[in-house]
């Protein structure tokens, strides 16, 4: 049986070249701060990421200007979080 090709849907709307530029108030970083800045709670700048995939994790270190990545194993990771849980209730001895 053979498939009908794939279309690109139509673009609507106006062309890019007629579009106006998008107005941002900070400067595009890849991720934007959630917390109402009247808050007065200060950034807390993005510094790792884990991206589990169906069999890999990737780990995204983020110095500065310079962003690293490398693969894990999930098993390291696993143990790294497990090493700062608490078994203890705090309600026996």
């Amino acid at each position: 049986m053979k498939k009908a090709p794939a279309t690109m849907p139509k673009k609507t709307g106006q062309p890019d070249s007629e579009r106006p530029p998008l107005e941002t108030s900070q400067p595009s970083t890849g991720f934007s701060w959630a917390v109402p800045e009247e808050l007065g709670i200060p950034p807390d700048p993005l510094r790792l990421r884990l991206d589990f995939h169906h069999q890999a994790v990737e780990m995204t270190f983020f110095e500065g200007e310079t962003v690293t990545s490398k693969v894990v194993s999930a098993m390291d990771v696993a143990h790294a979080l497990a090493s700062e849980l608490s078994f203890g209730s705090g309600l026996l001895p």
